[in-house]
């Protein structure tokens, strides 16, 4: 293999294996204490539906998720001055940063970072699904969006059907060896350090790849309208937590045009500019009750199976106002992960002063992960552990 040939191989493989950028920093890498599940909506949730006005749990879309709402903390006034604003923020949401501003290096998503600092502990390290045909929630540490599958049916065979070639990877890790043995002990540190990472790495996809195949009984007719499989993505999900398939998974709901839901013609994006008009508001209400129905459904079926407490989960939205396009905020809700929940969680003092950043909450949730000892994250350094008990 050439050098110009290797190079192009190394790229793919560094995005598919983050942690080799890591490799200068002589991290060891960690077991994941907890299954990572992270989702967004491209457009948010109706402040004065979401939001509950006391510490309980009771505004009309919390009281959607039933008995789980003793397992999760919602968050007021979380936001981040360097997300930007506009539709082009929506790969900022993870980040907590715009790669369209002054960004702080790594520019890595939540999911992503994550995934760097950990060892496979499944067939598949991480997963990145979306229900529309383009999506920017997961960056890798190279700062290069995550390839994504933008189908039910993609997702299914991917997670229970794909055979893993060994052969394939066993071919991988020679190239590695064969490249990474040109360096000597002082030429290029990094560079060969990063090769020593790959290849360890391709040594535990290795070893993945010779697993069997789970057994599932799962059958599903997958809508047209992919905005409407929600509940699919959510059920594969479920389904490759149980069966260990998948530890780590960024899901985007996103959708730039109509719903397949009765009395809307619409199309989701022009319902969110609704303003006042009180019939386009009532639509959008039912557009957003849709989603956190099946966000209800996939949090229930955790806890009858007793996966809630071993998976942190986060479920938020790109715009705190989908209407003005801004991302001050946010709806953001942790859930899960054996967490002593608090309910509601105040960002803001009473005079409007940020004091939690999502920073904060990343880190937080990285801590509970495993990661413990990560304590900044986009250039912040800082935590909520003090609500968790």
């Amino acid at each position: 293999m050439d050098r110009r040939t290797f190079n192009k191989f190394a790229a793919a493989s560094l995005m598919c294996s983050p942690s080799a950028l890591l490799a200068s920093e002589q991290s060891q890498r960690l077991k994941l204490k907890k299954n990572i599940v992270i989702i967004s909506n491209d457009y948010g949730f109706k402040p004065n539906m979401f939001f509950p006005k006391g510490n309980d749990l009771d505004s009309p879309y919390m009281e959607l998720y039933g008995d789980v709402r003793k397992k999760m903390t919602v968050f007021k006034g979380i936001e981040q001055e360097e997300m930007g604003g506009g539709h082009r923020s929506h790969h900022s949401i993870f980040t907590a940063q715009s790669k369209y501003g002054k960004t702080v290096k790594p520019f890595v998503s939540l999911d992503q970072f994550i995934a760097s600092r950990v060892v496979q502990e499944s067939r598949h390290k991480f997963l990145n699904l979306c229900t529309g045909k383009t999506t920017q929630t997961s960056w890798s540490l190279s700062g290069q969006a995550v390839p994504f599958m933008g189908r039910a049916e993609q997702s299914y065979d991917k997670i229970f059907k794909e055979r893993i070639s060994t052969e394939n990877l066993l071919r991988e890790k020679e190239y590695l060896r064969t490249f990474s043995s040109q360096f000597s002990s002082s030429s290029r540190e990094l560079y060969r350090r990063s090769m020593d990472e790959l290849q360890e790495e391709v040594a535990e996809r290795i070893e993945w790849s010779k697993e069997s195949l789970p057994k599932i009984d799962y059958k599903f007719k997958a809508e047209k309208n992919e905005f409407m499989n929600i509940g699919i993505n959510l059920d594969l999900i479920k389904m490759a937590l149980l069966k260990k398939q998948c530890r780590i998974f960024n899901f985007n709901v996103s959708n730039t045009g109509t719903v397949d839901l009765e009395g809307i013609s619409e199309g989701y994006h022009a319902l969110t500019h609704s303003g006042k008009d009180a019939e386009k508001v009532k639509k959008l209400i039912r557009i957003e009750e849709y989603i956190i129905g099946e966000y209800s459904r996939f949090l229930n079926d955790l806890e009858q199976l007793d996966l809630l407490d071993d998976t942190l989960v986060i479920l938020t939205g790109a715009f705190g106002n989908s209407n003005s396009h801004s991302t001050k905020n946010l709806p953001c809700l942790l859930v899960g992960g054996g967490l002593d929940h608090a309910g509601v969680v105040e960002c803001k003092d009473k005079h409007g002063k940020q004091h939690h950043t999502l920073s904060d909450l990343y880190v937080t949730f990285m801590q509970a992960a495993g990661l413990s000892a990560v304590n900044t994250f986009a250039g912040y350094t800082g935590n909520l552990n003090k609500y968790f008990g």
